[in-house]
């Protein structure tokens, strides 16, 4: 710009030169005397759509109108005046979230550009009649303003339980609410957390810190990298000024709109394992069946707090609300009814019997969040399958439990036997029969065309004897971290 500036002039100074030297200046040219009055129309293109940052194109070219007076000044022929333009460019952006049912992106504009300013031009005879040649200065203002049409979601981002489940977002025309599922962290994703936060902890220790926070990314990012797993457990929870000491409340509260409601249902739901019917929740609680409870439920299932299953051999209508939510289960057994003050609560019974039967019932529950993974190992991540529970304690039989059943589609059913062990684990003779009878309870369940098959799920290997044949399958704590 600067070079075609500067060549501009040059031409006009020679021209200015020659014309001075050869020129009769009783008129201008093309009849254009001093002292005249000239009003002028143009037509040309706008300047701005080709360097704007979006997909622009013209709508109205450039149109100006300008009036100039016409004075020799000293043996120049002189025009002065001014001008005023106007043009119009439209522009467009749009760009797609990739998300099921959101919008694209979409923003339309247009822009208008008015042009005020003073002009000066030097007339140029030429030996053509009726040809006004001229070159000239501008020094103007140019206004701009926007006129837009849009549709941009703007997010309100919505947190549950510390982390996002959902986003709202607005238009000019409407506004919607999208859920967009953000689950808890699976142990996988636990694992490339605490490494993305150089925490150094072994995958036995990640189950057991999932038993406690489960996959929550706001809890897990307590952990401390310089503690033991007790010792972030005694920090996080139980020391004087711990930040989760009163999250349960805390968490409720932040959460929903009818806190004391919701947490009634969750208090009932983590006093027992297999979780109870809807009629069953109404009647323990002393509600109503309405608008209300209808609401909690769901707010509960789609914030993973509590999943719905069907226990096997029932009707649908027996459906089972189950408390899954680990740091929920972990308050009900240690932090609900704690009356202690000893900070180092955890570190002091980490090797405790009580403990111990903990780790064994919560292992359950990193086994139900963990399902896709079980049937990845089992080599059926493509085979339709239904998750359940299944208790019977008839009064002419023996009675049995089974925490975990994969009914599949393809006529199999994994009996699940989950084991969260310190090394090694072994199948004594007791419960060697113990899971024949279980089988054989179970195989009257189901047609004859079904195959039982006893899996085990446990933390490291499978002690090979005698007995250690019962089991068809075994799935280890590693596959629990496939992604």
């Amino acid at each position: 710009m600067k070079k075609l500036l500067v060549a501009g002039f040059c031409l006009l100074g020679a021209l200015c030169f020659m014309q001075a030297q050869n020129v009769d200046w009783k008129n201008y040219g093309a009849g254009i005397e001093e002292g005249d009055f000239i009003v002028r129309g143009d037509i040309g293109f706008s300047r701005h759509w080709k360097s704007l940052p979006y997909d622009g194109s013209m709508k109205v070219p450039y149109l100006e109108a300008s009036v100039e007076y016409t004075k020799k000044l000293g043996e120049l022929p002189l025009g002065f005046g001014g001008f005023i333009g106007y043009s119009q460019d439209k522009m467009k952006e749009t760009a797609s979230f990739g998300v099921e049912d959101v919008p694209d992106y979409e923003w339309k504009g247009e822009m208008n550009y008015i042009n005020l300013g003073a002009l000066a031009n030097y007339h140029i005879q030429v030996p053509v009649e009726k040809l006004d040649l001229y070159a000239g200065l501008r020094l103007g203002l140019e206004f701009w303003n926007w006129k837009v049409d849009y549709k941009y979601p703007s997010y309100e981002p919505v947190y549950n339980y510390g982390y996002l489940v959902s986003y709202k977002y607005k238009t000019e025309k409407e506004s919607v609410t999208h859920e967009m599922k953000l689950s808890p962290f699976t142990l996988s994703e636990c694992e490339d957390f605490y490494k993305a936060n150089n925490v150094k902890i072994s995958r036995y220790d990640i189950v057991q810190s999932y038993m406690v926070f489960g996959g929550i990314p706001f809890y897990l990012g307590y952990v401390n990298g310089e503690y033991s797993l007790p010792q972030n457990i005694d920090n996080i929870c139980f020391a004087k000024n711990a930040p989760l000491r009163d999250e349960y409340d805390r968490l409720f509260a932040s959460a929903f709109e009818n806190p004391d409601y919701i947490k009634a249902i969750v208090n009932l739901l983590g006093t027992k394992n297999a979780g109870y019917t809807r009629a069953e929740i109404l009647e323990k609680l002393d509600i109503s069946d309405g608008e209300t409870f209808t609401k909690s439920l769901k707010a509960l299932l789609a914030s993973d707090f509590i999943v719905k299953y069907y226990p096997f051999g029932l009707s649908k209508r027996s459906v089972h609300y189950k408390l899954v939510d680990s740091f929920c289960i972990f308050y009900h057994h240690f932090m609900k009814n704690l009356k202690t003050t000893n900070e180092k609560f955890w570190q002091q019974n980490n090797t405790s019997q009580s403990l111990s039967s903990w780790r064994g019932f919560a292992f359950e529950n990193v086994c139900f969040n963990h399902v896709e993974q079980c049937k990845k190992a089992l080599g059926i991540s493509g085979v339709v399958t239904q998750t359940s529970a299944w208790s019977k304690r008839p009064d002419d039989e023996e009675g049995t439990q089974i925490d975990l059943l994969i009914i599949r589609d393809d006529n199999v059913t994994n009996m699940c036997e989950l084991k969260f062990y310190s090394g090694e684990y072994e199948v004594d003779k007791p419960y060697y029969k113990t899971l024949l009878t279980r089988e054989s309870l179970l195989q009257k369940m189901v047609s004859p065309k079904v195959v039982i098959r006893s899996t085990l799920i446990t933390t490291f290997e499978l002690k090979k004897n005698e007995y250690s044949s019962v089991f068809s399958n075994v799935i280890l704590m590693d596959d629990l971290f496939e992604k």
